[in-house]
């Protein structure tokens, strides 16, 4: 596969580039499983009176 890969132009090769990238995005699984959220930090100041 290299071998052909290296017969191609570089214009070739960018549209594999991409053809790659796409098909890779689109291969991601997404199971639907809720996600965990971090509890938001507390940002408050604490004054002595």
């Amino acid at each position: 596969m290299e071998t052909d890969l290296d017969g191609l132009t570089d214009d070739e090769r960018e549209q594999i580039k991409d053809a790659t990238r796409t098909l890779r995005k689109s291969r991601t699984v997404s199971l639907g499983m809720p996600g965990i959220r971090l509890p938001e930090p507390d940002l408050r100041l604490e004054r002595d009176a």
